[in-house]
């Protein structure tokens, strides 16, 4: 038996993060969930919570969300999903993700030491940010840097960056439900903890959706670097 309590906590405090930042749900809840139960019935829980958090961050921001800039690069992400899916038994794991994990860590500390980052503008990168977003997504079910690095330096307002990220990565989302479905990886295990985790991410998504309020953009950019750095020493583990 599973402590309920702290398991709702970590679930929480997950969604809290994603609430104030716009990602990491996945980062922090299969991190701390795995002292606790199986990590694959981890990584099929946190899938499912996935889109029920980005749904409420959607649509809260809605009113900022960027049609015309998201949607080619969302179909990017889609199309790369398969891609990784397929190329995960062909390529060095190892390699791949130390890889991105040292243009992470090099991409987060020039950040933060940059007085200014050059504002990213050529939809090219975007479309690249997309595809490789969608690719890690199917590979490593790990979408989120590529993209929150697109975001960061297109220099997106809190509410535009929170919003665009959602509408982006919702596609790879539900396709990585359905892909779970098909691996049987959705066990009764999975409903049951499904159940507990629900609310306790809609809590703790609304509550950072309030707390956000009181950051600043400066502060706002600080902590995303902060957890891209934290992403980035992970690839190595």
């Amino acid at each position: 038996m599973i402590d309920g309590l702290l398991f709702c906590s970590i679930v929480f405090f997950a969604g809290l993060v994603r609430g104030v930042c716009g990602f990491a749900l996945g980062l922090l809840g299969v991190s701390f969930l795995t002292n606790l139960i199986d990590f694959h019935v981890a990584i099929a829980l946190i899938a499912l919570l996935q889109p029920i958090a980005t749904s409420i961050l959607l649509f809260h921001y809605r009113q900022s969300f960027n049609f015309q800039e998201v949607i080619p690069i969302a179909i990017c992400s889609f199309i790369a999903v398969p891609l990784g899916v397929i190329a995960s038994d062909k390529i060095d794991d190892r390699l791949v993700l130390d890889l991105l994990g040292f243009i992470i860590i090099f991409y987060a500390l020039y950040s933060w030491f940059t007085p200014r980052l050059p504002e990213v503008k050529a939809p090219g990168w975007g479309y690249f940010a997309g595809l490789t977003s969608g690719f890690f997504s199917g590979a490593y079910n790990s979408c989120g840097p590529p993209l929150i690095m697109y975001a960061n330096s297109s220099q997106w307002d809190p509410q535009e960056f929170k919003s665009n990220i959602q509408g982006v990565r919702i596609f790879s989302m539900i396709l990585a439900v359905v892909a779970h479905g098909f691996n049987h990886d959705l066990t009764s295990e999975v409903w049951k903890l499904l159940i507990p985790g629900i609310p306790s991410v809609c809590l703790g998504v609304g509550a950072g959706i309030f707390l956000s309020k009181y950051l600043n953009p400066e502060i706002f950019q600080k902590v995303v670097l902060v957890l891209l750095l934290v992403m980035g020493v992970k690839m190595f583990f």
